[in-house]
């Protein structure tokens, strides 16, 4: 096991060739084996034990372990002998290997790793500098174990999940994935994010790891994004630097818009990565003008809109905001955060908050009803702002720029009713507003009486038996409003009642057929319309008529 070493035959290996060196020792290659011998002082002898002498000759498919120890002339530990990996770093060229190689190196490791544990053999001080391609072998080795142990303490099924956990590590830094282009690109990319969460988590249940599943699916989501097939990871990472330089640029801007302020550029960040599009933020610019987000509000991001208002909806000072002022487009939602000295705080919740989801259910009662209220506008395309205040000693609601659609109008009277008094703004524009109100019944009744009689008014399980998501309805009325408004008499219809007063709605429900014959006579003028197919086709014929006789006189014909 010990074989000792003269002065003389120490000063020749040293005087080899030197292929490496570390904080304790120094390598030196001879023939085909590796010296490493051990720095002369006290701090790198004292690292290394007894426990080296348990390692010495034995054989593995992955390791290289000590063949023998050296000593000097008075029996002092020196070094050890191993035999020499010709080949690289495997970092260096594990993005060339081809994905079908790589299915089977990594098998013949774990097959290694699982050997060597069932020899009760721990990995320790595993380091990814430490791991070689051996080129003759075409395989994975890792050396200077010098300082793996053997664990008689612990159980086998303890041992293979620790040593493969640290060899997995290892090769994750190997990969690219903890550092360079390609943990940059898999970092933006939701599917990839969603799978390394769940991977990450087996392991530490102590379920075993597959690390080609992870280099598998590495694969897949690369494919998937570029449109094409790759062999190797060094061939996605070249694909990855453009997109990454476009991150980079987002980071900038992030930088530039957040203007110093760590919480903002926070705020943007998790928007971004999670994202929640069409961010617009202001950083309490101007006089007065409190700090505000507004997000998009869509089908995406609704459910973590919902965890917003649940995660800061004790807090004082701020206001919820919910708007749609044209038909056809997503709504979105504003946060106000009125007061400066809590700004920041509010930001970092919002932050955390978009990483979750939450279901309206979930909701606060009150915040569940002015959630239901906003449904009712945008189901029935109405353009409306709903600001719900959180102040200090008593909340408020706000609903303005009411656009209303399908024949179907509000008058003042109805918004009393509710709890709501009108005034106007500086512009002339109607407002309904509602100050005062705390928290318990007080809120619960104007709320509950909003809502009530926008269910009566609207009639939503009558008029909207569409199992349709919120997306896919609000298209639908786009497209069909776009249709609608290439027809001219329906234009004519519409120029026609634009500048009459609305008509005053009725509390009671309304039937469904009843507004269904409504709209039809209206539409059809009581009829009249209904036989605009013939007569269609006499003017056509007229037309016809009309061309030939100009075409043949040379007069030029009528654009209309």
């Amino acid at each position: 096991m010990y074989r000792l070493i003269k002065p003389k035959e120490l000063a020749e290996i040293e005087n080899k060739e030197k292929i490496g060196f570390g904080k304790c020792a120094n390598l030196y290659k001879k023939n085909n084996e590796v010296y490493k011998i051990i720095k002369q002082d006290a701090d790198a002898k004292n690292m290394y034990g007894k426990g080296i002498e348990a390692l010495v000759g034995l054989k593995s498919e992955i390791c290289i372990f000590p063949k023998e120890l050296l000593t000097d002339n008075e029996n002092g530990f020196i070094g050890y002998v191993m035999d020499y990996v010709p080949g690289t770093k495997l970092k260096n060229i594990f993005s060339k290997i081809s994905f079908n190689q790589i299915q089977q190196i990594i098998g013949k490791a774990e097959t290694g790793i699982d050997s060597l544990s069932e020899q009760k053999i721990v990995f320790e001080d595993m380091h990814y500098d430490n791991m070689m391609w051996d080129d003759e072998d075409n395989s994975i080795k890792i050396i200077d174990t010098d300082f793996f142990r053997l664990a008689d303490d612990m159980s086998i099924e303890e041992i293979k999940e620790s040593n493969l956990s640290k060899f997995n590590g290892a090769m994750e830094t190997i990969i690219g994935l903890k550092d360079y282009t390609l943990e940059k690109y898999l970092s933006r990319n939701k599917e990839y994010k969603e799978f390394y969460k769940e991977w990450h988590n087996r392991d530490v249940k102590g379920q075993k790891l597959k690390l080609c599943e992870l280099i598998e699916t590495i694969k897949k989501i690369a494919e998937k994004d570029f449109g094409t097939e790759f062999n190797s990871i060094s061939e996605i990472v070249e694909r990855a630097k453009s997109k990454v330089k476009e991150y980079e640029d987002e980071d900038l801007d992030i930088e530039n818009w957040s203007e110093g302020n760590e919480h903002l550029k926070n705020l943007l960040t998790s928007c971004r990565d999670n994202e929640v599009s069409s961010i617009y933020s202001c950083a309490d610019h101007g006089k007065g003008k409190p700090a505000y987000i507004t997000v998009e509000m869509n089908e995406q991001t609704i459910e973590k809109i919902y965890n917003i208002i649940s995660q800061i909806s004790d807090i004082k000072d701020i206001g919820f905001r919910f708007a749609q002022k044209e038909f056809g487009k997503d709504p979105n939602f504003t946060i106000y955060m009125n007061k400066e000295k809590n700004k920041d705080e509010i930001m970092d919740i919002i932050s955390q908050a978009m990483t979750q989801e939450k279901s309206k259910s979930e909701l606060p009662e009150n915040l569940q009803m002015i959630t239901q209220i906003v449904d009712i506008f945008q189901n029935e395309d109405i353009g409306f702002d709903f600001v719900y205040s959180i102040e200090k000693n008593s909340n408020r609601l706000l609903l303005e720029n009411l656009k209303f659609a399908n024949s179907k109008y509000m008058d003042d009277s109805d918004f009393k009713k509710m709890g709501l008094k009108l005034r106007k703004d500086m512009f002339g524009n109607k407002q309904y507003i509602k100050k005062g109100i705390k928290d318990g019944s007080k809120e619960q009744q104007i709320l509950g009486n909003m809502l009530r009689y926008l269910n009566k008014t609207y009639d939503i399980e009558q008029e909207n038996p569409s199992n349709n998501t919120f997306k896919q309805r609000a298209e639908e009325k786009k497209v069909f409003n776009n249709i609608l408004s290439r027809l001219p008499f329906v234009n004519r219809f519409i120029n026609s009642k634009s500048k009459m007063l609305p008509e005053a709605v009725n509390e009671h429900s309304h039937s469904f057929e009843k507004q269904k014959d409504e709209f039809s006579r209206r539409l059809s003028n009581n009829g009249e319309y209904r036989k605009l197919s013939n007569k269609g086709i006499n003017m056509q014929k007229q037309m016809i008529n009309k061309t030939e006789k100009t075409n043949n006189t040379g007069i030029e014909k009528d654009d209309n």
